[in-house]
C-alpha cells in the first residue's frame, strides 16, 4: 500500500458543503469524494489518502492535513471545470472542519521531517516523498486526531 496526498485550495474550489460532509460521516461512519489525481499509473483502490489544506488564509485561516481515508477506485476521466482530467474516489476515515477544529498544521510535518518544504507538495494527488516514514506520518497524525475528539 502506497500513500498520496490531494491538496484543497478552498479559493480555487468552493467546498460548499464540508459542515454537511462532516456530519454525514460523523453519523453514518460513510463519506465518498472524488479528487483530481496526478500519478494515476502509481496508484491502485486500498492506498492511504490525506487531504491538504492549502491557498488563501483569508477564508480558512490554517494550513494543514484536514482529512484522511483510502482510494476506492481505479483512476479514470472526468469532466472538471470544462477539462477532462484524471481522478480517483475515496472514503474519508477522519475529515476536520478548519473553521472549528485544528488541523494538523504543516509546521508540525515539517518539523517532525525537517527536509520537508512546502514545494514537496506541489500538485494534487502524488506520492509523499520516499524519505517520509509513513508510519510516522500516521502516528503522528492519529495522535493530532485523537486530541482534536480527545479519545
Amino acid at each position: 500500500m502506497k500513500t498520496f496526498y490531494v491538496n484543497w485550495k478552498p479559493e480555487t474550489f468552493a467546498w460548499d458543503t464540508l459542515p454537511q460532509d462532516i456530519d454525514r460521516l460523523h453519523r453514518t461512519g460513510e463519506l465518498l469524494d472524488t479528487w483530481k489525481f496526478m500519478s494515476v499509473r502509481q496508484v491502485s483502490p486500498g492506498d492511504a489518502l490525506f487531504v491538504m489544506k492549502f491557498g488563501d488564509t483569508r477564508l480558512f485561516p490554517q494550513k494543514g492535513i484536514i482529512g484522511s481515508g483510502h482510494v476506492v477506485s481505479e483512476p479514470y476521466q472526468k469532466v472538471v471545470r470544462d477539462k477532462i482530467k484524471w481522478v480517483i474516489d475515496m472514503r474519508y476515515e477522519v475529515l476536520l472542519n478548519p473553521l472549528t477544529q485544528p488541523l494538523l498544521p504543516f509546521e508540525a510535518l515539517f518539523e517532525a521531517f525537517p527536509f520537508l518544504k512546502y514545494s514537496h507538495f506541489q500538485g494534487s494527488g502524488k506520492p509523499f516523498p520516499q524519505a517520509l516514514d509513513l508510519s510516522r506520518l500516521n502516528a503522528l497524525w492519529e495522535r493530532h486526531v485523537a486530541r482534536v475528539y480527545e479519545f
